[in-house]
């Protein structure tokens, strides 16, 4: 049989850094399709300079941690 919890990552693996961009994200998120759906411009704008903001800072997390696990020749 094949077990369920093998396919998950370990705990480790999902670190602080990754729950702040997913919060960011999901903040901006909310606040963009606030701003989009009652028509708040200041609102929308700020939701998508919050999720771009999201956005990079998920590359820069990807970024550290490609840079940490390769080797140097």
């Amino acid at each position: 049989m094949h077990n369920m919890r093998a396919s998950r990552p370990p705990r480790s693996q999902v670190g602080k850094g990754m729950i702040i961009i997913a919060s960011v994200l999901l903040l901006g998120l909310v606040v963009l399709s606030v701003g989009y759906f009652k028509v708040d411009h200041i609102a929308f704008y700020a939701g998508l300079l919050i999720t771009l903001a999201g956005v990079l800072m998920g590359v820069q997390c990807l970024m550290m941690n490609d840079e940490s696990g390769s080797t140097s020749r």
